[in-house]
């Protein structure tokens, strides 16, 4: 499918074993995410938004990918498998409400990370912040969550503490900074 513009779709089940080009679209998902083959994500928005059981986000071969990725939308206690792939986020990467269940698998992101006030994480990998620029760390939950073992090694990367926050361990690359000026 190839879609220009900004459309919108509602789905529960996304299977694709051909081709996507997301573009500018918005796409929400209350089921699992199962991409066999090529996608293009654009400026896209993709937002599971399930509010309870288990759901699966798979990719093909290595990597799962997105531009702006939200898990959970307005309310629920859903829970996401990342299955044997990178979650890697182009863009923003937003736990809302639920748990992102990444088990030990490795979580890339270039933008905002967000932890929502009922935005749950499980399991402990490599969380890393590349790309280049300012972005913004935050996590809202009243039980910080530990997002894991945290890189920061991007070109440049400058990565702000919006709010305290909570990793098993932080690297930060030689050229890049983490800047803590949270409140909480």
């Amino acid at each position: 499918a190839d879609e220009t513009g900004s459309g919108k779709a509602a789905e529960h089940d996304l299977t694709n074993n051909g081709r996507i080009e997301l573009d500018a679209n918005t796409g929400r998902f209350s089921g699992s995410w199962d991409n066999n083959s090529g996608i293009s994500v654009d400026t896209s928005m993709v937002i599971f938004t399930a509010t309870s059981g288990t759901e699966t986000i798979d990719g093909p071969a290595t990597v799962a990918a997105f531009y702006n990725v939200t898990f959970g939308e307005t309310s629920g206690t859903a829970t996401w498998d990342i299955i044997d792939v990178t979650l890697d986020v182009n863009r923003a990467l937003q736990v809302n409400q639920g748990t992102l269940d990444r088990s030990a698998t490795a979580v890339t992101v270039a933008g905002l990370l967000a932890t929502g006030a009922n935005g749950f994480w499980s399991g402990i990998g490599t969380t890393t912040f590349d790309g280049a620029g300012s972005v913004t760390w935050a996590d809202t939950n009243p039980a910080l969550q530990d997002i894991g073992y945290v890189v920061v090694d991007g070109d440049s990367k400058v990565v702000v503490m919006n709010s305290s926050v909570r990793a098993s361990n932080i690297i930060i690359g030689t050229n890049d900074t983490l800047n803590g000026g949270g409140t909480r």
